[in-house]
This record gives structure tokens, C-alpha cells and sequence, in this order.
């Protein structure tokens, strides 16, 4: 999954929160895909902000 905006980045005023969110996901990653995940923050040269998870996918049977 990757988002993305094309906002000021990580230099804007407005971007300098505490990183609780930031730091919830990377903890909740670690427990549910410990060593098969993968998290990336990015602020592109021209401006924006990227964040990109990926995890396993795990197709579940369908029970009826």
C-alpha cells in the first residue's frame, strides 16, 4: 500500500506532530509481520510526502 499527497513535506511547521502514529504502526508491523514487512517514509524532491507498507498477503478460506 502506498499513499501519497503533494503537500510541503516533512519542512512544513504543520508536519512536526510527536510521531505517536508513526511509531504505533511501525510497533503493530513488528508484532503482526516480524521480519516480512516492510515500511517506508519518503518526502519526494519536489515536495509531498510518500508512506509505503507492505505485508504478506494470506489468502483465508471461506468457510460456509
Amino acid at each position: 500500500m502506498r499513499v501519497r499527497d503533494n503537500g510541503n513535506g516533512t519542512s512544513s511547521s504543520r508536519s512536526q506532530g510527536h510521531g505517536i502514529g508513526l511509531s504505533n504502526i511501525k510497533e503493530r508491523l513488528v508484532f503482526f509481520y516480524p521480519n516480512a514487512h516492510q515500511f517506508e517514509i519518503e518526502s519526494p524532491p519536489n515536495g509531498g510526502y510518500q508512506v509505503t507498507i507492505q505485508i504478506p498477503f494470506e489468502e483465508v478460506p471461506i468457510c460456509n
